[in-house]
């Protein structure tokens, strides 16, 4: 991790994105509290939210192509500007309409960014500090996560939602600004001319690639079922708090900022060491562990131990968020890693809609605790279809380099 930090290039990239990652939840904030103060119901809210995941779903693979197509810094810098404007546009729209549509224009800069920025990390460090790189950039995200509510909430209630989105604004105007003072190579030269036939065969060679490469096609899918069940417990949690372990407010925010710092401590102490052969293994295993502290959290009878228990399951996760990006990055050739990446963000994002539109109706149809328990289980389920992948994946390789070995033979 520490090697990481003495990239230039990466460092000024990684400053950007921990100073607009926190900002990202002043608007989430401030947004949220106008919405309640203008009459809207909890709906309103749901569709402020589902606005900003819809543009990978929309986008999707095609965010690759472009990602991959072209200059990688520009696209950054563009799509920084594309959300500051968005997010400055917020302040004087009142219809609900406009505001999902700048929400989701917003939305389609960051799906065009995530793929870019860790496509890019790679060939920002060198190859024995791509790991720690990877650490710094899920550390941005979790401190945001941990750090960004608390801090949006102060500022809207200090200056008002209007200050509080325009500070977001500005925090992608400085992310701008500091990939701007860098640059970002590229392994390979990217081609520049793109119609549809092209769009579409640059995205059949992406999904072909995974098909052909398991370790890269799991560290994409085990995200994807990890997190159609993630969105479940996101929702499940306040009540879980209220119904369950009978605490008031300050006990529900005890428990999501146990799991954020979880999340935090795992994706740093990943970032102390090097992943080469054995990073599927330990993927896998912080699976495991998530699924564990998610399940044992479902026995809690008091919140301490509830505590205990959601931070073992944020460490696996934020161990393994960083794992997965890494192991995706290293099996991943320069000139596919945009494809790849906008893959797994449109798999992870649409697993996460899916199970927050589901999970409102589930406390009323189960025992809380026994969807805790469910939640534990079912990362176990995700561990051996993981295996299952894998397995077929070496397989098919063996099979293949036989048939190769026949021909040559004859």
């Amino acid at each position: 991790m520490w090697q990481a930090l003495r990239s230039r290039r990466f460092v000024l990239i990684w400053v950007g994105q921990l100073i607009a990652q926190t900002g990202d939840w002043f608007t989430y904030v401030a947004v949220c509290t106008r919405l309640y103060d203008m009459g809207y119901g909890a709906t309103a809210i749901s569709g402020f939210l589902i606005s900003q995941m819809a543009a990978y779903l929309v986008l999707g693979q095609f965010a690759g192509v472009l990602v991959d197509r072209f200059d990688r810094r520009r696209t950054m810098i563009a799509t920084d500007f594309l959300r500051a404007a968005c997010i400055a546009g917020v302040i004087f729209c009142r219809p609900l309409w406009a505001i999902y549509l700048l929400v989701f224009i917003a939305g389609i800069g960051s799906t065009l960014f995530r793929p870019a920025l860790q496509a890019s990390v790679p060939n920002l460090v060198d190859p024995e500090a791509v790991n720690g790189a990877n650490s710094l950039v899920a550390t941005a995200y979790n401190f945001g996560f941990v750090f960004g509510p608390s801090l949006g909430g102060l500022a809207t209630a200090l200056f008002g939602g209007t200050w509080a989105i325009a500070i977001n604004s500005v925090t992608f105007l400085a992310s701008a600004a500091l990939i701007s003072a860098t640059s970002v190579p590229r392994a390979e030269r990217p081609a520049a001319r793109l119609d549809a036939r092209a769009a579409f065969t640059d995205i059949r060679e992406g999904l072909a690639f995974l098909r052909r490469h398991p370790d890269v096609l799991v560290a994409c899918v085990s995200l994807f079922f990890i997190l159609a069940v993630c969105g479940m417990v996101n929702v499940i949690e306040v009540y879980f708090a209220r119904e369950v372990l009978l605490t008031d407010e300050r006990g529900f925010g005890f428990m999501l900022t146990a799991w954020g710092g979880g999340m935090m401590a795992g994706a740093l102490g990943t970032g102390l060491f090097r992943l080469d052969k054995g990073a599927m293994a330990y993927m896998l295993a912080l699976v495991a562990v998530e699924g564990i502290g998610v399940g044992l959290t479902g026995f809690a009878r008091s919140l301490p131990f509830a505590l205990v228990m959601l931070f073992l399951g944020g460490l696996g996760n934020g161990a393994m968020n960083v794992a997965g990006a890494t192991i995706v990055q290293q099996g991943t050739p320069d000139r596919l890693r945009g494809r790849v990446f906008a893959t797994r963000f449109m798999l992870a994002y649409s697993a996460w809609a899916a199970s927050l539109a589901v999970a409102g109706y589930l406390p009323a149809l189960f025992s809380l605790r026994a969807l805790y328990w469910f939640a534990g289980l079912w990362h176990a389920g995700v561990v051996l279809l993981s295996v299952w992948i894998l397995a077929a994946g070496r397989r098919s390789a063996r099979h293949d380099r036989g048939r190769k070995e026949d021909r040559t033979a004859t």
